[in-house]
């Protein structure tokens, strides 16, 4: 490079201003997810239809899970 060290510093300082100039395209910044204030309600099962918990708890589900049978779902056949 053929440029003296002021030439060179003029340089460096005429970037940084480009590049302070343009870094504010950003508006806002998010704070990830937001937490839920109200607890979820208790809502019905699934498989077997009882108020106070959901399909992935049930005792019922879990137990035909863990023994192999197979649960139907909306929309499907087995032939």
């Amino acid at each position: 490079m053929d440029k003296s060290l002021p030439e060179l510093l003029a340089m460096l300082r005429t970037a940084e201003q480009n590049l302070k100039s343009k870094g504010k395209s950003i508006l806002m910044i998010g704070n990830g997810k937001r937490q839920n204030k109200r607890p979820t309600k208790q809502g019905t099962c699934f498989h077997c239809g009882k108020t106070g918990h959901w399909k992935r708890n049930c005792p019922k589900y879990l137990e035909d899970k863990k023994n192999g049978v197979e649960t139907l779902t909306s929309g499907t056949k087995k032939e």
